[in-house]
């Protein structure tokens, strides 16, 4: 296995996820599901795995990227496009997808207008694709799994007409679910839903949908990833086991940052390779002005996360992140006050954790950053030493 942070595993060298996967299959069978979890964490590849269990489980899945989609009606037609080419690989119905479509000109199938003639609203086409699926697998499960759904709904932005918003189109896949007790949606996304449901009051609207975090891998896992990395790119180190658990700990045991440390030590192979080395290469990637592991990303969304809030949010984290552990609350409130912040504090720490920025240390009133990675380029950015 090679160190390749910026492509997708193939799914026999995804590390660490079985067990996680095998509970969400079992999740599914009772109820849709949005997997919650920072970003790069992993679960674009959980998700691409979990099609791959449920269709083994006799389910029929229809997993999309929906980033970049750019209203409600793009939206409907690309889930139509991608039932018409699912339901041609079902024999049962091969011969009746491809005959609508080429009696109408690949306009229209299956009652879905696909620009050309024949319109229809939105609705329809996206109750259409949806009806003929379960039509087309009578006897299980159908989920559509859709990832950056959160961010396809951020970009519809306020449409002309209300009937065309992100409010319509989650009370529209509501009432799909409440109609049909065999389709089931798996949802996630690199923005937390609740900063797109929170401005249209549409919380209750995934009340039925069961919420569940996608973690960082085990320790043991990310060691395990860590080590068949060191392996592929012919590493040899007289403590390799403990040049692997420090390359997990310094990743935070997130295999997109794993694979870029390992990447780095690639860069200066010729030096021993131990603790010492790994903690160098981790260093030098926070510090890299080419910013290699898109961490400033963390500091540019404040803005789109919390719009009027992003200043008093800035300042929070920058608060904490000047204590390598956690903050008492009374601390975080002082400092604010000492800048003339005026903000519902307890509810921004809220945010704060339930964002992946913060974490709430147990058994008291303190904050610390939920990963390392995050918390050392923010100490590194405003001067304090790592």
């Amino acid at each position: 296995m090679r160190a390749t942070p910026n492509q997708m595993p193939a799914l026999a060298d995804i590390v660490g996820r079985d067990d996680l996967v095998a509970d969400l299959r079992g999740e599914v069978q009772r109820s849709s599901l949005v997997l919650l979890a920072e970003r790069r964490v992993g679960k674009t590849t959980v998700l691409r795995k979990l099609d791959d269990a449920l269709s083994g489980a006799g389910c029929l899945c229809l997993r999309q990227d929906l980033e970049g989609c750019g209203g409600v009606r793009e939206f409907a037609e690309r889930v139509a496009r991608a039932a018409t080419e699912r339901l041609k690989g079902l024999p049962r119905w091969r011969g009746q997808a491809l005959g609508l479509v080429d009696r109408l000109g690949g306009a229209q199938a299956g009652g879905w207008a696909l620009g050309g003639g024949l319109r229809r609203t939105w609705q329809t086409v996206l109750d259409s694709a949806v009806t003929d699926l379960l039509d087309a697998h009578k006897t299980g499960l159908v989920a559509l799994l859709w990832d950056e759904f959160p961010m396809m709904l951020q970009g519809f932005g306020q449409p002309a007409d209300p009937g065309d918003g992100a409010g319509a189109l989650l009370d529209h896949l509501r009432a799909l679910r409440q109609r049909h007790p065999r389709l089931r949606l798996v949802l996630t996304g690199s923005i937390g839903l609740h900063h797109v449901l929170r401005p249209i009051g549409k919380t209750a609207s995934i009340n039925d949908i069961e919420p569940r975090e996608v973690p960082p891998l085990a320790l043991p896992n990310a060691v395990d990833l860590a080590r068949r990395l060191l392996t592929g790119e012919s590493f040899a180190a007289a403590r390799a086991a403990d040049v692997a658990e420090a390359i997990a700990l310094g990743a935070d045991c997130v295999p997109y940052y794993i694979h870029h440390l390992v990447k780095a030590l690639l860069a200066r192979r010729e030096q021993p390779l131990d603790a010492a080395a790994v903690a160098d290469a981790r260093r030098r990637c926070l510090r890299d002005a080419a910013d290699p592991w898109h961490l400033t990303h963390f500091e540019e969304r404040l803005g789109t996360y919390y719009g009027d809030r992003a200043p008093h949010a800035r300042r929070v984290l920058e608060a904490v992140a000047e204590s390598v552990g956690p903050v008492a609350h009374e601390a975080i409130e002082a400092r604010l006050r000492q800048t003339g912040d005026t903000v519902d504090l307890p509810e921004l720490l809220r945010d704060l954790v339930v964002d992946h920025y913060l974490r709430a240390d147990d058994g008291s009133r303190a904050y610390a950053f939920r990963f390392g990675v995050v918390r050392d380029w923010w100490r590194w950015r405003i001067g304090c030493d790592e």
